[in-house]
């Protein structure tokens, strides 16, 4: 009996930990593999400022992330949220404009068992 309750409790974890090495994985796949396009296309090219060059369009950047993740993560966790800090990359100044240079985008997911999974993905647009 006591080797049945063994086998019984092996299975369940394996199990167990299949699903959350699967969600994990997974998760961590989508986040590290985001396309540059998003970021690429929410750049305004057509109003460049010559002295500041070009700025990345906040709600453009923030529509294609999250229609991203909506579409790929929703299979791997049960509730993900997504953070924006738009930054000067000069100064590391935080930038209140519609249109900055930088960003930082930091995925919080809720993965098996309340694990939360944390991500963050940097952007900055630089001069040559």
């Amino acid at each position: 009996m006591i080797l049945f309750v063994m086998s019984f409790f092996i299975i369940v974890m394996s199990f167990n930990l299949f699903a959350f090495s699967y969600q994990l994985n997974g998760a961590n796949r989508v986040v590290t593999q985001t396309p540059v396009a998003f970021f690429e296309t929410a750049i305004n090219v057509y109003e460049i400022d010559e002295d500041i060059g070009p700025k990345i369009n906040k709600q453009e950047l923030e529509d294609n992330l999250t229609s991203y993740f909506d579409y790929c993560l929703s299979q791997y966790c049960y509730d993900y949220f997504l953070s924006f800090y738009y930054y000067n990359p000069s100064n590391h100044a935080i930038c209140t404009d519609n249109e900055c240079q930088a960003v930082e985008v930091e995925i919080n997911a809720l993965l098996f068992l309340n694990y939360h999974y944390q991500k963050t993905m940097f952007y900055e647009l630089r001069s040559n």
